[in-house]
C-alpha cells in the first residue's frame, strides 16, 4: 500500500470513527456537515451519519477577476443560509495539501456566522495545520505527515467521483436525512 488508506470509502469509515464523542450529541447548536467535493463526498456522508447532522457540499473553484483576488479561489456553497446563527459546522476534507481551500472555506463560513468550526480530514500536513489552527476551533486529522504530498500519495486507490456525481450523491441523501433519524446513506 502506497499511502495510509485503501480508498475514499476506507477513509470515510475511519474518519467517522475518529469523530470525538464530545462532538456527538444534542448539545451542539444546529450542527451541519459541509463536505469539500468531489473527494469529500463519501467521508462527508459518513461523518454526517455519525453526527446525525444534515449534510451540504462545498466546492472551491478559481475565482473570477476581482473575486477573492488574494487567494485566487472562490467558494460555492450548497444551500447554506447566509446567516449560520452560531451553528456548529464540521468541514470534511479527504486530504489537505496546502490548506488554501480549507482557509477559503473557513473564512466564508465565519463570515456567515458559524459558531464553531471543526475541520475533519484524513490527511493534514503539519506545516499546513499551523496556518489552519487560527481558523478552526478544532482539527481532527487521521494522518499528520511532516511535509506536504499530493493527496493521491495517501491512498492505494484515489478516484474521486466527478463533481456532478458527488453533488448528486449529497443532494440525494437529503430526503433520507429526515426519514432515517438523521442517517444518510453513501
Amino acid at each position: 500500500m502506497i499511502g495510509k488508506f485503501a480508498d475514499l470509502t476506507a477513509l470515510a469509515e475511519k474518519l467517522a470513527a475518529a469523530v470525538p464523542d464530545e462532538l456527538v450529541g444534542s448539545h451542539l447548536i444546529a450542527p451541519i456537515v459541509v463536505a469539500l467535493l468531489p473527494a469529500g463526498s463519501a467521508p462527508g456522508i459518513a461523518v454526517a451519519n455519525r453526527l446525525r447532522a444534515p449534510l451540504r457540499w462545498v466546492a472551491v473553484t478559481e475565482a473570477a477577476e476581482g473575486e477573492l483576488a488574494r487567494s485566487g479561489l472562490a467558494v460555492v456553497l450548497d444551500d447554506l443560509p447566509a446567516d449560520l446563527a452560531g451553528a456548529a459546522v464540521f468541514v470534511v476534507v479527504a486530504a489537505v495539501e496546502t490548506g488554501q481551500a480549507a482557509r477559503v472555506i473557513a473564512n466564508e463560513l465565519r463570515a456567515r456566522g458559524a459558531g464553531t468550526l471543526t475541520l475533519l480530514a484524513g490527511v493534514v500536513p503539519r506545516d499546513s495545520e499551523v496556518s489552519l489552527r487560527p481558523l478552526f476551533d478544532q482539527i481532527v486529522a487521521l494522518v499528520r505527515p511532516l511535509g506536504r504530498r499530493s493527496a493521491i500519495w495517501h491512498f492505494e486507490t484515489y478516484a474521486p467521483e466527478p463533481l456532478a456525481t458527488a453533488q448528486a450523491a449529497v443532494i440525494a441523501n437529503r430526503s433520507q436525512e429526515a426519514g432515517s433519524e438523521g442517517k444518510v446513506q453513501p
